[in-house]
């Protein structure tokens, strides 16, 4: 239901398994409204715990909760390819 709030015109976000409403605040938000629309209908928690926002900003996001989220509907993390292995080259000097 949340994921199809994902353009300006209806955009939610998923902190910490809350769902917010952040579109009256999009052309408000100090980092734009990119920052926001490019979590939209997403689990934002990990953009919103980098960013370090504010005690006063995680009060003011309580007036645009719609609800919370049953965490087993969220997608699972996409596990990206691990690095390969690094190599060491040891060169011997004779």
């Amino acid at each position: 239901m949340w994921a199809k709030h994902n353009h300006k015109k209806d955009c939610w976000i998923i902190v910490n398994k809350k769902v917010y409403d952040v579109t009256p605040i999009l052309d408000d938000h100090p980092g734009g409204d990119d920052a926001l629309l490019s979590a939209a209908g997403k689990d934002a928690t990990a953009d919103f715990e980098d960013v370090g926002h504010s005690d006063s900003a995680v009060e003011i996001m309580e007036k645009y909760f719609v609800g919370e989220v049953d965490a087993t509907t969220l997608p699972s993390e996409v596990k990206k390819n691990p690095a390969p292995p690094v190599q060491s080259i040891f060169w011997i000097l004779i």
